[in-house]
């Protein structure tokens, strides 16, 4: 089995370093896939996903990659799902605000020039972890380095970005087991947005990561890799 890890914007593959070191120290095949730096549009994305996943392997997805992972399962069955902290009934009030705006709009504000000072402020991702000090400068930099240097990943962001309301509410997943990996804390996506669909969707587990926030996969990365190793080795 190999465990596919998918985030999305504005954040890239590297939101995964610490997930992926600690499945790797606990033996576990794990790589993160970025189907914004090959496909044009979502549809494509998704195309390129069902390509690349085997049906016996992982895919796991946190935050706005939680719709396009759950797209991806819908004409293709895999082994095991797991959703970290994204929107499941509804984009949380800020992402839906953005998405309603123009594309162009869209755009100009992931440029670097405005998103990267935005995310540092106070009230940008500080706020989405227990230790504002975890969210300096460099693991903002590194954690958004395709929105930084790519205009094809800003421009690719934007779109999708544009498309989570009418992804969402998501339908029942095509996995054999889906985990609901949820960081309790979090402002963005309490934890009834996954308590929500537990007796909807069949095969359907929810762990809660005490006092996490939206941005645990940062800060607490080993409490992540942990469930997932759990979930695949001692389901």
């Amino acid at each position: 089995m190999l465990i596919n890890l998918l985030a999305g914007p504005p954040f890239g593959p590297r939101l995964y370093d610490g997930v992926c070191q600690r499945l790797e120290q606990c033996g576990l095949n794990s790589c993160t896939i970025d189907p914004f730096s090959e496909c044009d549009n979502t549809d494509e994305m998704i195309r390129w996903m069902e390509q690349r996943i085997k049906p016996g392997d992982a895919l796991v997805a946190h935050g706005t990659a939680v719709p396009l992972a759950v797209a991806v399962t819908q004409n293709k069955q895999i082994e095991t799902l797991f959703l970290s902290n994204g929107p499941i009934k509804k984009p949380d009030p800020i992402l839906n605000l953005y998405g309603k705006t123009p594309v162009s709009l869209r755009k100009a504000l992931l440029n670097p020039f405005c998103s990267i000072p935005a995310l540092k402020s106070s009230a940008g991702l500080r706020r989405l972890v227990v230790n504002p000090y975890v969210m300096d400068r460099d693991t903002i930099v590194r954690v958004c380095e395709p929105l930084i240097k790519s205009k094809n990943h800003r421009r690719r962001y934007a779109e999708y970005i544009g498309k989570i309301d009418r992804m969402t509410p998501l339908a029942q997943p095509g996995a054999n087991k889906i985990c609901l990996i949820w960081g309790d804390s979090d402002l963005l996506y309490p934890t009834h947005h996954a308590s929500s669909v537990l007796s909807g969707w069949k095969n359907t587990i929810a762990v809660e990561i005490e006092g996490a926030k939206h941005l645990h996969p940062i800060e607490s990365p080993w409490a992540m890799a942990d469930i997932i190793k759990s979930q695949i080795v001692h389901p």
